[in-house]
């Protein structure tokens, strides 16, 4: 007996395509994981940003304890004297390599400015290697001496408020300006805080 012969379908079905609910998943997945990798770039931008004031100030950490290692004392600079003392203000004038009205998104090689304030970092034994962004300056004072921060920019909580101590002290701080207008970005440590505060870090 003859096997019946199978006929091949004489039309192709169709390949089914996307429906659009499916297409609005795929749509909104996407839109999440960029959004995600958005936020992780400018969370990394601000990161870098920071990076340079955060070394820097904790050069300055580990210069003011050798300071007061061989003097007993840590060591303030402002722009009047060319040596480390014990001042407990600290004004618009007093940063380095650029006081606060000449800092801007630009970088400036550490050591190209010759003044007092430079000088006094140099003793202090403060440097970077290569040009930098933001401007610094330190303050010292004696036991039950208080901080007097003068510098305009005003910070959201005094960095730190110093409640005359009773053993000597520093402040370190740093600013910059990044998108070059009006406001800055602020960070600060001391003897009495073991991490960098951040204030606009996004300045």
């Amino acid at each position: 007996m003859a096997r019946p012969v199978l006929k091949q379908p004489t039309t192709m079905r169709r390949a089914r395509g996307f429906t659009l609910v499916e297409l609005m998943v795929v749509v909104a997945i996407i839109g999440v994981l960029a959004a995600l990798a958005i936020y992780g770039l400018r969370k990394y931008q601000l990161s870098a940003g920071t990076s340079e004031a955060t070394a820097m100030l904790q050069s300055i950490r580990g210069a003011e304890e050798a300071w007061r290692a061989e003097n007993l004392a840590y060591g303030g600079c402002t722009n009047g004297g060319a040596a480390p003392v014990t001042t407990m203000s600290l004004g618009v004038n007093d940063l380095y390599p650029r006081p606060l009205a000449g800092i801007n998104d630009k970088k400036i090689q550490w050591g190209a400015v010759t003044t007092n304030m430079g000088l006094c970092f140099r003793a202090l034994g403060i440097k970077s290697d290569g040009p930098v962004r933001f401007s610094y300056g330190v303050m010292a004072g004696n036991p039950g001496t208080a901080a007097n921060l003068t510098l305009p920019d005003t910070w959201q909580k005094p960095p730190p408020n110093i409640p005359s101590p009773r053993e000597p002290w520093y402040v370190g701080v740093a600013y910059g300006n990044r998108d070059n207008d009006a406001l800055y970005a602020r960070l600060s440590t001391s003897s009495l805080m073991n991490e960098v505060y951040v204030e606009d870090d996004t300045e």
